[in-house]
């Protein structure tokens, strides 16, 4: 049981154990651990971890380590939350894979580094689908085959054995809820994807299926990116899309506590976050790995980018332009409202915003046309759909005084009618919305995934076992050299949402120091360049 007065960096009940290949031996090496990592983010799927074992009882040959052991950890975070309430123990297993940096010292003690990852890595690695998933929804089959060979098998079932609740208990992939381990393991129709698969899996893994199906995946939002991610934290595997992500509910806020910068503790006193409180809400180090790289920008695509859909049998081609300048609000920015602003000015000089495509993505698809070929783009991005439309004379002229000489004035259906028609044509032929729908789609990623490479920041926090990746945080560091304005204007002001999406919980024994280490982002701004030039100016 934990006390009230705790130190902000402090552990409670940590606990390591060793279980052996046999699984017949359980050692406990919490003391002989001086120094343990675990790792998780939203672009790696599996968790993972790294421990050092100061090792005098020669486990290595007696128990022996092979690479086929678990390393199990228990641990949580010190104190109470701000409901006067424990924190919730955090149970973790990993599959013991590699032993790197051995060596001896003179005390005859072999010092080496455990790395571990979650198992579900080998369990997939045990299975092929063979399998249609042809008219499935794309969502619903990600949970299907997640539920199939990760949860439902008694053979090669990931290691439960650990006694946690959290961990024996099955939880959906997709969900909005934080707290998922007591619903049942569907998807539900809202979560589910507006389209069906395409996918015949050869000879796939599990997670090579459901990357493929999620790839396909496009949400039932019009606003959402449909750039779903597959990733583990601490309360298990995730399907997301960035957009839900990044829209997501604020858990934490942290502080860079300055005592330069005047009134700043008593306005951060009057903003404590409930969960964290003043004892945990201090930033004790931080880093920005990047604030702008235009160029690595182009090189990405971010400003411009071209998806070509190619018709290799009638040889025909269509295309659409993705433009940042005028179309990143629909990249479900983090900065939403009226004072959501993109990551470049719009100052005329700004050469960024006539920049072209300068990344292409290819697909290969069916393109039904009608049209004479021209070597140009049939413009299938713009709404025209020449295989129904045909020619502006098929149909009789709908207009209120039409020309006897010149308009047609009789044919098989009115324009309006023609018009309605064709949107039936579009909505119902997978064939001819499919190439449009993901020209759309993959548009969204390259340039949702691009902005996410500007403004990132690493922070060390004080250990929060419940802090993980995928999680909405907010940011205040204080900016000195501003007479009015206390914070960053790059972060924000009031409030500064940054989306964490890598997570490093650390103890190092010797100082008893548990810390979370976290990786930060930011895809647009609060305020607009042009206001914080001008603030630059007002304030000298």
């Amino acid at each position: 049981m934990t006390s009230n007065k705790v130190h902000p960096h402090e552990i409670d009940s940590l606990s390591i154990q060793l279980i052996s290949f046999d699984e017949t031996s359980v050692i406990d090496i919490t003391d002989i651990v001086p120094h343990f990592n675990i790792y998780e983010s939203v672009f790696d799927i599996y968790a993972t971890c790294d421990l050092i074992v100061a090792d005098a009882n020669h486990l290595l040959s007696k128990l022996p380590i092979v690479g086929e052991e678990y390393v199990v950890f228990r641990y949580r975070t010190a104190g109470f939350t701000a409901s006067k309430e424990e924190y919730e123990l955090r149970v973790r297993s990993f599959k013991i894979y590699k032993l790197s940096e051995r060596a001896e010292d003179n005390e005859a003690t072999n010092r080496y580094k455990l790395h571990g990852i979650d198992d579900h890595f080998f369990v997939n690695e045990g299975h092929n689908i063979n399998q249609s998933f042809v008219g499935q929804n794309c969502i619903a089959a990600c949970e299907s085959v997640f539920k199939s060979y990760f949860v439902d098998p008694i053979e090669f079932r990931p290691f439960d054995k650990t006694g946690a609740k959290q961990n024996l208990a099955p939880k959906n992939l997709v969900n909005n809820q934080r707290e998922i381990s007591n619903k049942k393991y569907e998807t539900s129709k809202d979560f589910q994807s507006q389209n069906n698969s395409t996918l015949i899996a050869p000879g796939l893994t599990p997670i090579e299926t459901i990357t493929y199906l999620k790839n396909e995946a496009l949400n039932k939002d019009q606003s959402d990116t449909s750039n779903y991610v597959l990733y583990q934290n601490v309360e298990g595997f995730q399907l997301r899309t960035l957009s839900q992500l990044k829209n997501g509910d604020v858990f934490y806020s942290y502080y860079l506590k300055d005592m330069g910068v005047n009134d700043v503790g008593e306005v951060e006193e009057n903003r404590i976050d409930p969960t964290t409180m003043s004892l945990r809400n201090s930033i004790l180090t931080y880093n920005f790995r990047k604030t702008f790289d235009t160029m690595n920008n182009l090189e990405l695509g971010m400003y411009g980018n071209r998806v070509v859909a190619i018709d290799l049998l009638t040889k025909k081609y269509d295309e659409r332009i993705f433009s940042y300048n005028t179309e990143w609000p629909n990249l479900s920015p983090i900065e939403s409202g009226p004072n959501a602003a993109k990551l470049m000015s719009d100052a005329e000089q700004n050469m960024y915003s006539k920049i072209g495509s300068t990344q292409t993505r290819y697909i290969a698809t069916e393109l039904l046309s009608n049209m004479i070929p021209t070597g140009n783009p049939t413009q299938f991005s713009k709404n025209e759909h020449p295989s129904y439309k045909q020619t502006p004379y098929f149909y009789p002229i709908d207009k209120e005084d039409p020309d006897e000489m010149l308009d047609k004035l009789n044919g098989t259906l009115k324009n309006e009618d023609a018009k309605f028609r064709m949107v039936g044509f579009v909505r119902d032929d997978n064939k001819l919305k499919n190439p449009k729908l993901r020209h759309l789609k993959i548009d969204k990623e390259i340039g949702s995934l691009a902005t996410l490479d500007n403004i990132v920041l690493d922070m060390t926090v004080p250990g929060n076992s419940d802090l993980m990746a995928g999680d909405i945080i907010h940011v205040f560091i204080p900016d000195s050299h501003q007479k009015e304005q206390r914070y960053l204007n790059n972060l924000g002001q009031v409030e500064p949402r940054m989306l964490v999406i890598d997570v490093r919980q650390s103890y190092l024994m010797s100082s008893g120091t548990y810390t979370t280490m976290i990786t930060c982002v930011k895809d647009s701004l609060n305020i607009s360049i042009e206001k914080i030039s001008q603030i630059g100016k007002d304030s000298g």
